[in-house]
């Protein structure tokens, strides 16, 4: 009868470690994610609150289904894991660009009564 270290218990510890890791850098990865993802749904509403029904509903597309779905289409051969979490900082980019070249072509009528 061995008496000796438990290598499942060892190799699990292990696993568990490397897992820890990857979950930290993607955290760190997506965290930049907020700097752009609210500006397809700021310009949205404000799209809508201008009576733009077809600008707030493109802006919207675009932003939420659109740009993730090709950024991580794009990324994920290219990066593998880190790819899916560059897919939310590409696509909030893309998003955010898009919706302020079309806020730059709105014009806001002045009503006076």
């Amino acid at each position: 009868m061995e008496i000796g270290i438990n290598t499942s218990a060892s190799n699990s510890w292990q696993s568990y470690s490397r897992q820890n890791s990857y979950s930290i850098a993607g955290m760190h990865i997506f965290a930049f994610s907020y700097l752009t993802g609210w500006v397809d749904m700021c310009f949205s509403s404000y799209f809508t609150a201008l009576e733009r029904p077809v600008r707030s509903l493109l802006t919207s597309l675009l932003g939420t289904l659109v740009f993730p779905i090709v950024s991580l289409a794009l990324l994920t051969p290219i990066w593998q894991l880190d790819g899916v979490w560059l897919t939310s900082i590409v696509s909030g980019a893309a998003s955010a660009l898009f919706t302020i070249m079309v806020a730059a072509t709105v014009k806001v009528q002045k009503k006076f009564r």
